[in-house]
């Protein structure tokens, strides 16, 4: 199953391409997420854009597939990003030199469980080291959205979230089937924005397309 339908458009360009010229600060709020439907901003790679700033014209609509609960529970307590980041400045201090010593080890061992399993016993001891929060508590309403109905967890947090489809994701489904080459429709796929809003939560707003 495909896992977005991306889209943009802009006046004299090509469909599907071109930039304004500009981006937009990145917005991650906790209860806009990627769940099925999502509709979110593209962006470029952390490498040239570490802030995470979004494309001021592109953006994608989010299909995913449902979720086991227990994989998404264990992907989402651990901050990946934040544990790996603390690691390597502690690597890079030479101050605990033994105990990547003793991790390098049990990578080369090739005991995988073995090594998972240290690094996660190292957590409250990197979390006291760098002051920092590794462990996260699960939201609910993130892991029944994402295990009845479906989405893409994995980019939560890196990419803004600012809408979200209320009827019509079907069309969205049909978008996703047509045939493509080099990532693109053989024919253009146009979406057309019927003007009605209905006002959400906070800010966003939720448009039927």
């Amino acid at each position: 199953m495909e896992i977005l339908n991306r889209g943009r458009q802009l006046p004299g360009q090509r469909l599907g391409g071109g930039s304004p010229g500009y981006t937009v600060p990145a917005e991650f709020v906790p209860k806009y997420f990627h769940e099925r439907g999502a509709i979110a901003a593209a962006r470029t790679s952390d490498e040239v854009n570490p802030n995470k700033e979004s494309s001021g014209s592109q953006f994608y609509i989010v299909q995913g597939a449902k979720v086991d609960e227990a994989e998404y529970k264990k992907q989402y307590e651990i901050d990946g990003a934040v544990l790996n980041a603390e690691m390597q400045t502690m690597y890079l201090s030479g101050n605990y030199k033994p105990l990547f010593d003793s991790l390098q080890a049990l990578a080369q061992g090739g005991d995988r469980a073995a090594f998972e399993a240290r690094i996660l016993s190292l957590i409250p001891r990197v979390e006291k080291i760098s002051g920092k929060k590794i462990t996260r508590v699960v939201p609910e309403e993130r892991l029944k959205a994402y295990s009845t109905v479906g989405g893409t967890p994995f980019l939560d947090d890196q990419y803004t979230v600012f809408g979200k489809v209320i009827s019509g994701m079907d069309v969205v489904d049909k978008i996703a089937a047509v045939q493509t080459a080099e990532e693109r429709p053989l024919e253009n796929v146009s979406i057309t924005v019927d003007g009605q809003e209905d006002e959400a939560e906070g800010d966003r707003k939720e448009v039927r397309i």
